[in-house]
């Protein structure tokens, strides 16, 4: 959605088994449009319009590219200079958000809603709540390396944050979070503050896995709306 060609534009990122149609990006891409921002909303390999490679996420490994390739088009095709250009993301998709810059940094901001930051533990914490023993991450992992030639834990936040240029993270945390817990927010602050990246930290005690954006939309719109305007040129 563009109503400002060469101005501020916002990337978003979906979660797993999402698309750019869910309600949840809908309602975030319709706030930032509404407050004078360029939007572009892209469904991840696998996803949506997208390409169907295989029908699998990679944990972020293959998505970081199509998060990237948003950014090269952007840049090079629409114009977009890198000092306007923000990403947000939710779920999986702040995931990718946070691994863009394993491949490029022709961005100035990143905003993320319950953010997984560490994709191993992530997946333990997620079989136990399904009730399946944590140690049977090794052999999904070997699997996804063996068959599908990738490995779930190359490239991560924090291996893409230390070759960042150093662009200020937004978070938006919900502390009922079941299924990203909570403690991946305050991972992701203690990361960026370990590479000197600045960071703003919301909480909701009542909030669940994305939710504060639908039972605090007020609030969000003005914390992200305040944040890309003082993180990205006009």
């Amino acid at each position: 959605m563009e109503q400002n060609p060469g101005g501020p534009t916002v990337i978003i990122n979906h979660g797993l088994t999402s698309s750019k149609y869910s309600s949840g990006i809908l309602l975030a891409s319709g706030i930032l449009y509404r407050n004078g921002f360029n939007v572009l909303a892209i469904d991840l390999r696998d996803h949506g319009d997208s390409t169907c490679e295989d029908g699998y996420y990679s944990a972020g490994q293959k998505e970081s590219y199509d998060s990237a390739a948003a950014v090269d088009w952007l840049v090079n095709t629409k114009g977009i200079p890198p000092t306007s250009l923000g990403i947000y993301g939710q779920s999986l998709g702040a995931l990718t958000a946070l691994t863009t810059s394993q491949h490029t940094n022709d961005f100035a901001a990143i905003a993320v809603h319950d953010p997984p930051v560490n994709f191993e533990t992530l997946v333990r914490e997620e079989m136990e709540y399904q009730g399946f023993p944590g140690f049977l991450f090794e052999p999904t992992s070997h699997y996804a390396r063996i068959f599908e030639g990738i490995s779930l834990t190359y490239i991560t936040p924090e291996t893409s944050l230390t070759r960042s240029a150093k662009q200020p993270i937004l978070i938006f945390n919900g502390m009922l979070d079941e299924r990203v817990l909570p403690h991946h927010s305050l991972d992701l602050v203690e990361l960026a503050d370990s590479l000197g990246i600045q960071t703003e930290l919301y909480r909701y005690e009542d909030a669940g896995h994305v939710e504060s954006l639908w039972t605090y939309t007020d609030e969000f719109e003005q914390i992200i709306v305040r944040f890309f305007q003082d993180n990205l040129t006009s």
